[in-house]
């Protein structure tokens, strides 16, 4: 029963060489020799350390290093073993330290575990650990319980083992590089202290510089949200500067048209004026001001913030576009027989481009917005007209655009309806139902003895929050007869709508 049995032998060698494998990246370099005269170790003699994987392997040696000396290699080895198995980690460093060991060894799993419970106890850990094991050059942490004399030389500990075998050359060498001084390392911006002088300066003084942001750039005023929470706070709930904005400002309610300002093709209203145009102009002023009034009490819960959002305007900034794909049945072969019939997809654009004076630019074209966008101005439209049939002309695009006037409704309190004239004085559209998103529009005809007159209606874009009266849709298209008045009813069912699209080109629409 007591006999060797030599399996169980070679398995236990087995198991000893690769316990020996995994202790291998925790203490590097450890020799261990079995003397023959006394069967024990000698831990002076037989154990020689030159570099230690981790300030924790050293210190587990150093507390078996005095019970060596009765053990033999197989016992020093399990008892390293079941010590390192016992080992908790208590600080934050403890535990990054474990974490990069199972990391290293392939243990993924509890290396994120233990990497987490690290941070959760120091959020700087991983700066720790880099100053305690990849320390600067020039850094050094002595420790508290050694204590050093003055005539005692100091030799870092890579080199204890070579100090003696240093040749004349090299000892010559370490010390002319004994005077150089080495600089400590630079503090990193990740240790600096951020300042912001901004953020010193009260709200007031804050306030009127975002008064004069949004004045000049709108677009980048909105974007300042997105600097920090103080600043979102700021421009979500300051109503001074949204008061600001929709009053004064150049994209505010009182650069709307509510009333027609234009002819046709145009040339100054004549219905109105001029001995008493600018009075009314001042009248009309006033009187919008007060309108705007009180539709922020009645319709947007007083808030300036929300009346800008969500009362229809237009946009000067950009071009409205409509894009529009319909089906043609195509010509069948006369020289083959052939079993269907070919259908073509047509597609066609229209474009829209308001400006402040109360002149409208309309376009129907088979070209994309990319060729015909830059040129959607009032110069380009004069010159196209001066240079027709001239194919290379850089304006060719424009030689099929339309002049025009346009409107939005005007809110009219209690009044239940009023008559609004067009350029011949004749009185033909009735305003009875109050919609503020209602727009009208009347442009040139394909010939002088009509004109187009359309009414579309501001709306937004369904699913998109940020996106508000950015869509006009249609409500009727007709063309008009000068002479009889006659109304021509075009059809709306290939139609879509005209959606919003800014162009940095035309700055502010003016």
């Amino acid at each position: 029963m007591n006999e060797p049995n030599p399996e169980l032998e070679k398995f236990r060698e087995k198991w000893r060489e690769e316990v020996e494998a995994k202790l291998r990246p925790e203490i590097s370099n450890v020799v261990i020799q079995s003397s023959s005269e006394t069967g024990c170790l000698d831990s002076a003699s037989l154990i020689t350390l030159s570099n230690v994987g981790t300030p924790t392997s050293s210190q587990k040696l150093n507390k078996l290093e005095p019970h060596l000396e009765n053990h033999s290699s197989s016992s020093y080895i399990e008892e390293l073993i079941e010590q390192d198995s016992s080992f908790c980690p208590q600080t934050a460093l403890e535990h990054y330290e474990q974490a990069v060991k199972r990391e290293n060894e392939g243990n993924l799993g509890d290396s994120v575990d233990l990497y987490r419970k690290a941070f959760r106890m120091d959020d700087k850990v991983d700066r720790e650990y880099k100053l305690k094991h990849f320390p600067p050059v020039g850094y050094h942490q002595a420790d508290s319980n050694e204590i050093i004399s003055p005539d005692t030389k100091v030799v870092p500990k890579s080199n204890k083992h070579v100090i003696d075998g240093t040749s004349n050359k090299v000892q010559q060498l370490i010390a002319s590089f004994a005077e150089i001084s080495i600089e400590p390392e630079t503090t990193t911006s990740e240790n600096k202290a951020s300042y912001c002088p901004f953020s010193r300066l009260p709200d007031e003084i804050i306030i009127h510089i975002l008064i004069f942001l949004a004045d000049i750039d709108f677009a980048g005023f909105v974007r300042v949200a997105q600097v920090c929470k103080k600043m979102a706070f700021l421009v979500a709930t300051e109503e001074q500067i949204w008061k600001k904005i929709c009053l004064e400002s150049k994209i505010g309610f009182r650069e709307m048209c509510y009333e027609w300002s234009q002819n046709i093709t145009n040339g100054p209203f004549c219905g109105l004026k001029s001995s008493t145009k600018s009075q009314n102009q001042e009248i009309d002023l006033l009187s919008q001001d007060k309108i705007t009034e009180i539709l922020l009490h009645k319709n947007y819960s007083s808030s300036w913030y929300e009346m800008f959002r969500l009362r229809p305007r237009i946009r000067y900034n950009g071009c409205y576009i409509s894009k529009v794909n319909y089906l043609r049945p195509g010509e069948a072969s006369l020289s083959q027989v052939s079993w269907n019939n070919p259908v073509h997809i047509v597609t066609y654009y229209r474009y829209l481009r308001f400006f402040r004076d109360g002149s409208v630019i309309s376009l129907l074209t088979t070209n994309e917005p990319v060729d015909v966008v830059p040129f959607l101005t009032k110069d380009f439209l004069e010159t196209s007209r001066n240079s027709r049939g001239n194919s290379q002309s850089p304006s060719k695009f424009m030689q099929n655009a339309l002049r025009g006037r346009w409107h939005l409704a005007k809110y009219l309190g209690n009044k239940t309806g009023s008559k609004i004239g067009d350029f011949t004085g004749n009185e033909i559209i009735s305003n009875n139902s109050f919609d503020e998103g209602n727009v009208f529009l009347e442009t040139e005809g394909a010939n002088e003895k009509y004109f187009y007159q359309m009414k579309l209606s501001l709306q937004s874009t369904p699913g998109k929050k940020s996106c508000k009266n950015n869509k006009l849709t249609w409500c009727y298209f007709r063309s008009i007869n000068k002479l009889t008045n006659e109304l021509g009813e075009f059809l709306l069912k290939a139609e879509r709508p005209f959606y919003w699209s800014r162009v940095k080109k035309y700055g502010d629409g003016d």
